[in-house]
């Protein structure tokens, strides 16, 4: 059975164990409570840390953001203008290098396009009326221009003439005499279409559609020394309708580009008329033929199908 005294000096043992283990665990339950304190410090820390380095990160993207979206941003704009129909001509696209021989200006021809070229078209027969041997001409030399609209197509214009006066004069003893004869006149319009089939460096395969235009004539008074004479009338008609093909060579080989020399040979459906009325009585000739171009005699290629041109 326990006595008072022993309850007594338990409780009082009780008391003393409690207060050594309430010393003792105080620290450690100190140092747990601020470990819990440091490592929850050190995990806000780390928390400002990362949001700060994700804002950093965020603004440099920002920063970038422009250069990389820049190109987007102008396709889309792009895009839209195309939309609206105010985007330029050819906008975006890019242009295929044109080939060396479309190229302005690769050779003597095509630097000529633009140009008016001055030279010589040749000479033709204009009939002028009816003698007494058939049909009468007079020669009408052709000067005129030339102007390629195009690498392709050209114009051709020319003119010739032909006038003149004759006289002679007598002399008997004192007696001094001057006769006019009439000279036949003629003239001569050219025109032509002159097509470039191909070009080299100094020289272009030309084929050239064209007419020839003349018409002339002539009067003879009459000769107050034969009775009952009458003035006489004469005229003449030529239309020629064809083609011709050559090459026209400029001399750029030796820095002459604006110099050329045509040599061609035609092909032509002509028709010629004249006619002679003195008084009543009249006579008249026609002629319509296919005919290429004459080369009678050697210079006659000088005549007709040799042409020299300058461009200015």
């Amino acid at each position: 059975m326990r006595t008072p005294t022993h309850r007594s000096f338990t409780s009082t043992l009780a008391l003393t164990l409690a207060a050594a283990a309430w010393t003792i665990g105080s620290p450690a339950l100190a140092a747990d409570e601020d470990s819990h304190k440091t490592e929850e410090s050190s995990r806000k820390s780390k928390r400002v840390i990362d949001a700060d380095e994700e804002d950093a990160g965020s603004e440099k993207r920002r920063e970038r953001q422009p250069d990389e979206e820049a190109p987007r941003k102008r396709r889309a704009t792009d895009d839209d203008a195309s939309t609206r129909g105010d985007a330029p001509p050819d906008a975006g696209e890019e242009k295929p290098e044109p080939k060396a021989e479309e190229k302005r200006g690769d050779t003597d021809h095509e630097k000529m396009v633009g140009h008016l070229a001055v030279g010589w078209y040749g000479v033709s027969d204009v009939p002028v009326g009816v003698g007494q041997s058939g049909l009468t001409t007079v020669a009408a030399p052709a000067v005129g221009v030339r102007y390629w609209v195009n690498k392709r197509v050209g114009i051709d214009a020319a003119l010739g003439l032909s006038f003149g006066s004759t006289s002679v004069e007598t002399t008997a003893g004192a007696t001094s005499t001057t006769t006019d004869i009439p000279t036949p006149y003629g003239v001569l319009l050219h025109g032509g279409v002159p097509l470039a089939l191909t070009t080299v460096k100094h020289a272009a395969i030309l084929v050239t559609p064209e007419f020839n235009l003349g018409f002339g004539g002539s009067t003879v008074p009459a000769n107050p020394a034969i009775m009952n004479d009458a003035e006489t009338s004469n005229s003449g008609l030529l239309f020629e309708l064809g083609a011709r093909a050559g090459a026209e060579v400029h001399f750029g080989f030796i820095g002459l580009p604006n110099l050329s020399l045509e040599g061609s040979l035609g092909v032509y459906l002509n028709y010629v008329s004249a006619a002679q009325e003195k008084g009543d009585a009249s006579a008249k000739f026609s002629q319509t033929g296919f005919t290429t171009t004459a080369l009678n005699n050697p210079w006659d290629f000088f005549r007709s199908s040799v042409a020299a041109r300058y461009y200015f």
